[in-house]
């Protein structure tokens, strides 16, 4: 065998396994094949109006050779909100197939005249930490070059969600805590993620068996900082994201589920004869 791709196969296998000792989580919940679509709203002033559409969706994808998966989570302004300020956004996570080790996220954003572009590459080094740099534009002009390392894993805002699909509720008490990094453009935040209990949800008149996890983001833009957003998933083996929360400092946004396509298990926190679940 060429010697120079014994040397790349040896590192391939060292990152790899390096990987699966840091941020291994459970995936048993996870499909390739998922897709999502919410309805956001907005609230302002005690009147919610729907203000943008959302869509998460996943692939498989080869990132510097590593067997992987892309997911992007897409923003736009819809109607009137549209007409006040307009928002396009797509947040991209990459993350390897054997544990969701976040590998790289980025988000590039267009809202009103603004355009900013982010990005964060993780590195897994053999002692156990994990090194991740920040990049920052704004406007086209670079704002930021930031390193930071820690020996617990970084989540981004789209892996965190995977993150928290893969709590275990049913190995959880109520009000237990879980603490977890997430990088968000030039700093890293340590949210708290409690665990809130079960709760029915009725979204279109069909009620839902949710999970309802709760989150402390000590962040400028989110009023509460005991519970700054609230996430409920599906009451089952797909953890669903359901409905988003949260409470800014100018009004309150939700995030409704519209639908819900192509995940792994069977749909049985929905209705047997859901709308929502597009077979």
């Amino acid at each position: 065998m060429n010697s120079r791709l014994s040397i790349i196969l040896f590192l391939l296998t060292v990152f790899l396994t390096t990987l699966s000792a840091q941020c291994k989580i459970d995936t048993n919940f996870f499909s390739v094949s998922e897709k999502f679509s919410y309805d956001v709203h907005f609230n302002w002033k005690f009147v919610w109006i729907k203000a943008a559409n959302a869509n998460i969706t996943t692939q498989a994808y080869t990132y510097k050779g590593v067997p992987s998966y892309r997911t992007r989570l897409t923003v736009k302004t819809t109607g009137a909100a549209n007409k006040l300020m307009h928002v396009s956004d797509t947040l991209t996570s990459i993350v390897n197939i054997p544990n969701f080790s976040p590998l790289f996220y980025s988000k590039a954003a267009h809202e009103g005249k603004t355009n900013s572009y982010e990005e964060i590459f993780y590195n897994y080094l053999a002692n156990e930490t994990v090194k991740a740099r920040l990049t920052h534009y704004r406007n086209n002009v670079f704002r930021g070059d930031t390193t930071l390392t820690s020996q617990k894993c970084f989540y981004d805002p789209v892996s965190l969600l995977y993150f928290v699909r893969s709590l275990n509720p049913s190995t959880m008490t109520v009000n237990q805590k879980t603490s977890v990094l997430v990088l968000f453009t030039d700093e890293s935040f340590n949210i708290k993620v409690t665990y809130r209990g079960t709760e029915k949800v009725e979204i279109d008149g069909e009620k839902i068996s949710t999970v309802k996890y709760s989150f402390a983001i000590d962040g400028k833009a989110f009023q509460d900082k005991k519970e700054s957003l609230f996430l409920w998933v599906s009451n089952d083996n797909n953890r669903v994201p359901v409905l988003i929360e949260t409470k800014l400092g100018i009004g309150s946004l939700k995030a409704v589920l519209k639908s819900a396509s192509g995940c792994r298990n069977a749909y049985s926190a929905f209705p047997s004869d859901s709308k929502i679940i597009k077979k």
